[in-house]
């Protein structure tokens, strides 16, 4: 029997486990975060995400798509939030079948590795940091919450870890691969824009405000609100850095977003 470690139990190391789990493999997930069915979602970030046909195709051929579609919200089409005050609608397909569906990401990983546990073949580590990768022995070292070092050979590495994926600084750090990363200047916040209570906020629907050098958008929720993601600059002009006290923030919404119509708590 073939054994594999994944180092990362997000949405693609748990659909990885649960796909590799059907097949017979033994399977070994490490992650450096917490279990994030024990703890909070992350505040202060966007937690949302579209799903469509791709990520759709994949939990259908692990057959998990019924419970799926219970935490998903669909996207119509998406509505333009002009500057003056006016929308536009823009579908996503030319069929009426053809949308996006909004979901949270904490929920989706919540429910994939409950799935990747039912088989006994899988066990999860969480809190487990990944500090060293010997390619050539194939050995891998993880650092325990207890501060301990958990030392061990693996026969099949998969690094499912993310954007700061420790197996690819590793890969680096061993000159298998050159990795290098360039930081966008920009920034992100989560919003709670709240109940849609008027006509401008259709709740089955990609809500969208662009202002050329930056961006609120807005994924419907399955409680009817609306998980608002504000993209700026981090400094300069309509910056993160500017918006430093309670009125320039309601200033801000209110000049660009016409926040003041919505149910905004800023």
């Amino acid at each position: 029997m073939r054994e594999v470690t994944i180092v990362g139990s997000g949405l693609a190391g748990g659909l990885l486990a649960i796909y590799l789990a059907k097949r017979g493999y033994k399977l070994e997930l490490f992650d450096v975060r917490p279990d994030p069915r024990t703890i909070r979602a992350e505040d202060g970030r966007s937690i949302n995400l579209a799903l469509s046909c791709r990520g759709i195709t994949g939990m259908e051929g692990v057959g998990i798509m019924p419970q799926v579609k219970k935490l998903m919200v669909p996207m119509r089409a998406r509505a333009i939030h002009e500057m003056q005050g006016q929308i536009k609608f823009q579908s996503f397909g030319r069929h009426q079948n053809e949308y996006i569906n909004a979901i949270q990401r904490n929920d989706l990983n919540k429910l994939l590795l409950n799935e990747a546990e039912k088989y006994p073949k899988v066990k999860l580590n969480f809190d487990t940091k990944l500090i060293d990768l010997d390619v050539d022995k194939k050995i891998v070292v993880f650092k325990l919450p207890d501060g301990t070092l958990l030392k061990r050979n693996y026969e099949l590495l998969i690094g499912a870890d993310g954007a700061g994926s420790a197996v690819r600084e590793q890969l680096h750090a061993e000159h298998f691969v050159h990795a290098s990363r360039t930081y966008l200047p920009y920034g992100y916040k989560e919003l709670s824009i709240g109940e849609p209570a008027q006509d401008h906020l259709i709740h089955e629907h990609l809500h969208l405000w662009p202002r050329n050098a930056f961006l609120l958008l807005g994924n419907p929720n399955l409680n009817q609100s609306i998980t608002g993601s504000l993209f700026l600059p981090n400094e300069g002009k309509n910056s993160f850095a500017e918006l430093d006290n309670d009125l320039k923030i309601r200033t801000f919404f209110k000049k660009h977003f016409r926040m003041h119509m919505l149910k905004c708590p800023i």
